[in-house]
């Protein structure tokens, strides 16, 4: 049984200038095919490599107010570790833990935790939005619609966690 996940995810990638008419060299009024949306975000993303060939991605953020920054890592597809100030989570797409905890207000120190499967979906999202789900699990090409007076395909991808929809991850790539 999936745990339940009630937000919607949506994401819009970042290479949405990049998989452009002018970058993709598709004609202006063709609509793309799901292979090229995902050949388009692959190689705005990568250059002329492959995805298959990325076989992990690290990228250090900051939270608001933080003035150090978590670290997060994922090994394709679906392991994930992220090191912040509070401690060390990871998910290897079939269970979550800290494996390393900030001591407690009295000084103790805190042993490895599981986390709660009603959480193992947030990894996923987690992953999704660091590197594209649909470079990793089937997807399918929902249609066009238009974000801020900009078009974009919906790519859904059913991901084991999040599952299908309404609970389903979109991801959306920009065609302008």
């Amino acid at each position: 049984m999936k745990p339940p996940f009630s937000t919607r995810a949506i994401l819009v990638l970042a290479s949405c200038l990049l998989l452009g008419t002018s970058a993709s060299g598709l004609d202006e009024g063709a609509p793309l095919t799901k292979a090229e949306i995902v050949n388009g975000v692959s190689k705005a993303m990568f250059g002329e490599s492959d995805s298959k060939d990325i076989k992990s991605v690290s990228v250090e953020r900051f939270s608001e107010g933080e003035p150090i920054p978590d670290k997060l890592t994922i090994v394709r597809p679906n392991l994930f570790r992220n090191d912040h100030r509070g401690g060390t989570l990871v998910f290897d797409g079939r269970r979550a833990a800290w494996v390393r905890r900030e001591r407690d207000e009295q000084g103790n120190v805190r042993p490895p935790e599981m986390i709660e499967s009603t959480s193992w979906a947030h990894f996923e999202v987690d992953i999704a939005i660091l590197f594209p789900a649909f470079f990793d699990y089937d997807s399918e090409l929902r249609g066009v619609t238009e974000i801020d007076g900009v078009q974009v395909y919906e790519l859904q991808v059913v991901l084991p966690w999040v599952g299908p929809s309404p609970t389903s991850l979109m991801q959306r790539a920009c065609s302008s």
